[in-house]
């Protein structure tokens, strides 16, 4: 334990805190697998919450889209950043130092995870 080096500071949430990872996705599937209810992104959110929580999403091509698309880097990179996001992290950052994001992404996206 002798070299164990503590950091103190914050851990901040990537998906829904930093990113509007929850409008891509939506908004990619409406594109690509149809909105029957014609909802907007945000009336989507509000009434399922998840993509997995629509009931005309719930098979097998979707799955495997979004399969290929959470193990995509270039996905991870394209996510779009909540307006303003950036700039309030980095005003936190000089208040109190960020020490680690927080994801459920797949370790194998890291790289397309990464902020630049």
């Amino acid at each position: 334990m002798e070299n164990l080096i503590l950091k103190t500071g914050l851990a901040v949430d990537i998906d829904e805190t930093l990113s509007w990872t929850i409008g891509y996705w939506i908004e990619e599937m409406q594109n690509k697998f149809g909105n029957p209810e014609k909802l907007t992104v945000k009336e989507m959110v509000e009434k399922y919450r998840y993509t997995q929580n629509v009931p005309y999403w719930q098979h097998a091509e979707v799955f495997q889209w979004v399969d290929e698309k959470i193990n995509s880097n270039e996905t991870q990179e394209s996510l779009p950043l909540i307006v303003g996001s950036s700039a309030y992290i980095n005003r936190i950052h000089q208040i109190i130092p960020i020490v680690a994001y927080i994801t459920i992404r797949p370790e194998r996206v890291i790289e397309g995870t990464k902020i630049g």
